[in-house]
């Protein structure tokens, strides 16, 4: 029997080859170290792996040892992950944002805490398994630990708040109100649950449930059901810089828009349209209309009111670019004023108008509410609250005015010949602007697209078919193409919704039919793209296994596999390396094959920076092929 101090030695001399990689390689080899010294393999692996776990206890390195994510059960892992994942099913909106900056509810806040109170589940786990677990920056983290008077970042934290802390802000309830309109109920359903911000809710509605509302809308539909109360800011004189829109005298130009409006009727929630058309110069507001929807027909009606109002026409009307608000009939309704488009994307082209809605009369308008449904008569009183309004508003002294009223400013006004002359000249130096913007806009659209557009709007009826075509145009064609005939079979077959505005109802299902497509077409680059990137890595990792194995010996490229696979971040590169590694552990002898497993399952325990996951499934993955191994 060989002497033990021999057997020592061959250990040695073998853990030493081993730890020699860097240098070249040698003729030695293990096998011949076990010759030259009289030792069988499997007595020198033996005392290999002795001498290795007397070493680990020999030197450690500086510093207190990694926390948490060693002592951490995967069950308390799972059980904060399901009760954060139910906790965002029950109060959507609770984490908002996106990558790069992300918003969190006071609710989702005080449950993650809970979630590390005294025998949680995060109790149990440092403060960077929470963190990731839960999806809040460790930074986050500490911050609000650091609010709470029972939890510091080194002890274990308490479930409890704080005395001193706020109660939970309750979601609104949804009122006791009747509506037959199913996209009332969606908002206000939507709304008692949702804990974010509410331009997240408004984008949240327009995205999963379709709502085609804009965010205006559904602050007035939240307001009249008393869900919520918009943060009023500063008042001002106007909602525009001074300067941004040019002011001739009372009469020479009027602008238009429409407004949503929500009224609560007996309980029930009813939507309308104010229509209202100011005069900038009077700062009054001429003529108003309550209608079911902002289309031709308001336009039409609060222009009507208008002309009764002031007994004279303007020099021109501003509207903003909505295919229906230039409409051939509307140009030649107000005849002889001017019909001009606002500007594209900005505001301050009708400002005015966005600031303030107002009639003004000499006399109280009748007080005559009147209707043969719950709809009229909503629309009816409606219409007068409005009127008294504006009635009311007009006879207030401005001091812009020199302390007059918008009435009187607008009533005595008598411009020169001169102010008049340069006024249309203003006027029309405006019309030829947006003339040749709009034959800009044409320019640059697709001529197909466009001419295709053109002539199945024509074909349809829809109204201002050359301004919807050329917006329109700049979408794919296969978009067009698909919304055109989607459009056309519905309103063949009569599935179109009532009261539906034509124009607008099918630039949406183009915008949607586009937005499918590229996103079908983005999946498809990105497949390529994933497969040319795996055929790249693949043929980079091949090379470096050739290289290794040139420079290892045969039991030495088990672990050299394993340290591969325990320091990449690419999820391709770990499953290629933990394939390697398997693969060289069940060519070893058995005997070497089990002393090779028991030293890498120790190399992996050790490596804390290797997600806990990858470590296991490591194991696992050489377990099954060191079981092969030994048979």
């Amino acid at each position: 029997m060989t002497s033990y101090p021999s057997t020592v030695l061959a250990a040695v001399l073998i853990w030493g080859l081993q730890i020699s990689r860097s240098s070249p390689r040698t003729k030695q080899s293990a096998r011949s170290i076990c010759e030259t010294t009289g030792i069988s393999p499997s007595q020198a692996y033996e005392v290999l792996e002795r001498l290795k776990e007397a070493a680990s206890h020999l030197t450690k390195k500086p510093g207190r040892p990694a926390s948490s994510i060693e002592t951490s059960s995967q069950e308390d892992i799972i059980s904060i992950l399901t009760a954060t994942r139910d906790f965002l099913m029950d109060a959507p909106g609770a984490v908002g944002g996106g990558p790069s900056r992300r918003t969190y509810h006071e609710s989702f806040r005080q449950f993650v805490l809970d979630q590390m109170g005294d025998g949680k589940p995060g109790s149990r786990l440092g403060l960077e398994v929470v963190a990731d677990t839960t999806g809040v920056p460790l930074g986050t983290l500490k911050d609000w630990i650091s609010t709470r008077h029972d939890v510091h970042p080194d002890s274990s934290p308490s479930g409890q708040p704080p005395q001193d802390s706020q109660p939970e802000e309750s979601s609104p309830k949804i009122p006791s109100l009747k509506f037959s309109d199913p996209t009332l109920a969606t908002i206000l359903s939507e709304f008692s649950r949702w804990k974010g911000g509410f331009t997240d809710f408004c984008q949240h509605l327009r995205d999963h449930h379709r709502v085609p509302h804009g965010n205006t809308h559904i602050s007035s539909i939240l307001e009249a059901a008393a869900m919520r109360t918009p943060k009023r800011r500063g008042v001002s004189s106007s909602p525009w810089s001074s300067g941004t829109f040019e002011r001739f005298f009372p009469g020479a130009q009027w602008v238009g828009d429409g407004k949503h409006l929500v009224i609560s009727w007996n309980s029930e929630l009813l939507a309308f349209n104010l229509e209202a058309i100011i005069d900038p110069a009077s700062d009054a507001l001429v003529g108003v209309k309550i209608t079911d929807t902002e289309n031709e027909e308001a336009v039409l009606k609060a222009y009507e009111q208008a002309k009764l109002t002031t007994e004279k026409d303007p020099l021109a009307l501003t509207l903003d670019n909505k295919d229906f608000n230039h409409t051939q009939k509307i140009k030649d309704t107000i005849e002889p004023a001017k019909l001009l488009p606002s500007t594209l994307a900005s505001p301050t082209s009708k400002a005015p108008i966005e600031g303030a809605f107002g009639l003004f009369s000499q006399t109280a308008p009748p007080l005559l509410v009147a209707g043969d449904s719950a709809r009229d008569t909503a629309r009816s009183a409606l219409e007068l609250m409005v009127l008294l309004w504006a009635w009311g508003r007009n006879h207030k002294p401005r001091s812009r005015l020199g302390n007059r009223t918008p009435a009187q400013a607008y009533q005595e006004a008598s411009p020169t010949a001169e102010e008049i002359a340069k006024a249309k000249e203003a006027i029309l130096r405006l019309e030829q602007r947006q003339e040749a913007m709009r034959r800009t806009r044409e320019a640059k659209a697709d001529p197909v697209r466009r001419q295709l557009l053109l002539e199945n709007l024509n074909a349809l009826g829809i109204q201002n078919a050359e301004t919807l075509a050329t917006q329109l145009s700049t979408y794919s064609r296969e978009a067009i193409v698909r919304g055109l005939a989607k459009f056309r079979t519905k309103k063949e077959q009569g599935t179109l919704p009532p009261n539906v505005i034509e124009g607008r109802y099918l630039g949406g299902i183009i915008r949607n039919f586009h937005a499918r497509l590229e996103d079908e077409r983005f999946a498809e680059i990105l497949l390529d793209l994933r497969l040319r990137q795996k055929d790249i890595s693949l043929a980079i990792l091949t090379s470096q296994t050739e290289d290794l194995r040139r420079q290892s010996s045969p039991e030495e490229l088990p672990e050299r596999f394993v340290e591969r696979a325990l320091n990449v971040d690419s999820l391709l590169d770990y499953r290629f390396w933990k394939q390697r590694a398997t693969e060289s552990l069940v060519s070893l002898p058995v005997q070497m094959a089990r002393s090779t497993y028991l030293q890498i399952v120790r190399q992996i325990t050790r490596s804390f920076k290797t997600p806990r996951d990858r470590r296991e499934e490591l194991v696992a993955s050489l377990s099954v092929s060191e079981t092969v191994a030994t048979g």
